[in-house]
């Protein structure tokens, strides 16, 4: 019985934990955001309903890449769902940026980047096996800064991540 029980309570201490850890994750996303909804400009305040988006959907890309999440509010969030929207070049570029001034290590960063991909499921993404990456981060990167570089291309960003 004792023991059960000095188990249930490590279950629920680690919980705690990982909740903590997945909080404070979100909110350096919303920090580096400042709080604003990237689709609608709404400056948020701590206790409102805000989210962690990925700019290309995972449904699109798996990836929960620093430079693919950005802070929205819960309405924005629930209106773009799946949807890829025509200034993923701009979100990404503006996300990319903001995580570069914000994140001072690199070990920052890729904490960050482990956590939501361990979060968001997104940790295995067989893209980037099959490309001979160890971490997707890598590739990531390089799959972000292709589309950066493309930004009145419409045609062609919608091809390329439809054609990863």
């Amino acid at each position: 019985m004792w023991a059960k029980y000095k188990q249930t309570n490590k279950i629920k201490k680690l919980t705690g934990f990982l909740f903590g850890y997945f909080y404070l994750s979100k909110m350096a996303i919303h920090f580096r955001d400042g709080y604003v909804c990237a689709l609608c400009g709404k400056r948020n305040s701590i206790g409102d309903e805000i989210n962690v988006d990925h700019i290309i959907p995972k449904s699109k890309y798996q990836s929960s890449h620093p430079w693919n999440l950005q802070s929205t509010c819960e309405n924005c969030n629930i209106e773009k769902s799946t949807q890829l929207l025509d200034n993923v070049p701009i979100y990404i570029k503006g996300a990319k940026d903001r995580s570069e001034d914000f994140f001072n290590e690199s070990w920052e960063f890729f904490e960050i980047y482990r956590l939501f991909s361990i979060i968001y499921k997104t940790y295995n993404n067989p893209l980037t096996k099959s490309k001979g990456y160890e971490y997707s981060m890598d590739f990531d990167q390089m799959f972000f800064s292709s589309i950066i570089d493309m930004p009145n291309n419409w045609d062609k960003i919608s091809d390329f991540i439809d054609n990863k």
